[in-house]
């Protein structure tokens, strides 16, 4: 059991669709401007032994920047050219900007103490702090800690919000879409082989009987009236709870989405041993429950619940085939597991990363609707425009030599004029599609670029 509890960690969800109406929500600045100079340090850390780390943290609307700098031994950030309080240590890792990029929440240590940082305010010191989230709004601002005397011990998690302590021995949390909501995880741990969980949501107990599990993913609909979460009972399995009604036992349940109305819910369900060839996935879609595989990946939704889609595989002659699953019908194939699975807004084109061999190469390639646009880098997440009938991927440069690194932003077919970055950020569509804007990377110069596209 206990192998179960250290196992939880913070999914924070919401359907494709809530992710549209956040962004939609957010300004599209129509213009070009460089936002800041980062120091040689910092452009060394980014692509030396950190590169995965996001060294450069972004607002949602590509107009604010931190970086992390130090000195001999000092940590500290930089927002917007301006630098912040130094620390003993200031963690990269976790930090983020609110909706609006206001307010930038990270974790800086002193005296071996942890402190919660926003806009130069300090929270009371703790022995460890993490998984921070700002509500979808960014007006409400929520973490986890533990006292200074029990730093990593689970059992005295603490649950902060808005700066105040609204739960002892919390394991997870997630706000609605609109940050009204609240819901969080609770358990007691006495005796230890028999735990008992309980979710809450704005401090009413949601469940009528403790369960001996409790899963991290719990999803809002769109207009957080409906809510779904992974529960178990001992020797019965998991299963996902809506309203209430429990649904189909499974030995592991994840995967979890509702429609943004909240009248449709798709997860994966999987029996069997969690590693090995015997284990079966299948994905229940309302209460059917589909076709098995031995494995599920990616599973995704459309705003409207009419279509999902997933990488499935099964064992070939020579080898595991990888393919796109959509409406229980197997579509094109991967010679790998893919990577992004993304619908347009209105669910009718999909995008996915897939792979693509080339001789002894394995290439990352953008498809949509089964028809490949060309290769594109591994992390790319394809982004549509409003209307669907784009969609814009991160890919290497054609300007690319040996030795030479350089990234750029492709449209469907067509790669964008700028194309001698080191490095770019996701892009985003105008509300009219008629542009895209994205961060960019130039020596030591952080850019927002906009760029007119070719719209259909």
């Amino acid at each position: 059991m206990k192998k179960w509890v250290g196992a939880v960690f913070l999914f924070y969800l919401w359907s494709i669709n809530s992710q549209a109406q956040v962004a939609s929500l957010v300004p599209f600045h129509d213009q070009s401007k460089l936002l800041a100079k980062i120091q040689a340090a910092s452009v060394q850390k980014i692509f030396g032994l950190d590169k995965d780390e996001d060294v450069l943290l972004f607002s949602r609307d590509g107009q604010s920047v931190a970086y992390f700098s130090y000195t001999k031994d000092k940590q500290f950030f930089v927002i917007n050219g301006k630098p912040q309080k130094p620390y003993d240590v200031v963690q990269v890792r976790g930090a983020r900007f609110n909706a609006d990029g206001s307010r930038l929440a990270y974790v800086a240590e002193r005296n071996h103490h942890k402190i919660l940082v926003v806009n130069g305010e300090e929270s009371k010191e703790y022995g460890g702090i993490n998984r921070i989230r700002f509500s979808p709004d960014g007006k409400r601002l929520a973490y986890m800690a533990s006292p200074s005397s029990g730093e990593g011990s689970v059992d005295k998690d603490i649950l902060v919000v808005d700066g105040k302590e609204v739960a002892q021995h919390a394991l997870s949390y997630a706000f609605s879409l609109d940050g009204q909501k609240l819901a969080y995880i609770q358990y007691e741990w006495n005796p230890p082989e028999d735990p008992k969980f309980d979710l809450y949501v704005d401090g009413r107990k949601v469940n009528q009987a403790p369960y001996v599990y409790m899963g991290s993913e719990f999803v809002f609909s769109a207009d957080s009236k409906r809510l779904a979460y992974i529960a178990g009972e001992k020797g019965k399995g998991m299963f996902v709870v809506v309203d209430g009604k429990e649904g189909p036992r499974f030995d592991r349940v994840k995967d979890l989405h509702l429609s943004s109305d909240g009248a449709r819910i798709a997860y994966v369900g999987e029996k069997g041993p969690e590693y090995g060839n015997n284990t079966q996935g299948a994905v229940v879609w309302d209460e059917k429950v589909q076709k098995a595989y031995p494995n599920i990946y990616r599973l995704t939704m459309d705003p409207k619940g009419s279509k999902i889609a997933y990488a499935a595989n099964k064992k070939g002659q020579k080898m595991w085939e990888y393919f796109i699953v959509v409406n229980e019908s197997e579509t094109f194939g991967n010679p790998m597991m893919p990577g992004a699975i993304v619908f347009s807004s209105d669910g009718a084109h999909l995008a996915v990363v897939g792979n693509k061999t080339d001789g002894a190469f394995l290439r990352y390639t953008m498809f949509e609707d089964g028809k490949e646009l060309g290769e594109c880098l591994d992390d790319s997440w394809p982004v549509f425009s409003p209307n669907g009938q784009n969609v814009a991927f991160k890919v290497r440069s054609s300007h690319w030599i040996p030795g030479t690194w350089k990234e750029a932003i492709q449209v469907d077919s067509q790669e964008s004029a700028s194309k001698d970055y080191d490095k770019v950020w996701t892009p985003v569509f105008s509300p009219d599609g008629k542009s895209i804007g994205y961060n960019a990377l130039k020596g030591n110069e952080v850019w927002w670029v906009v760029e007119k596209t070719f719209s259909k």
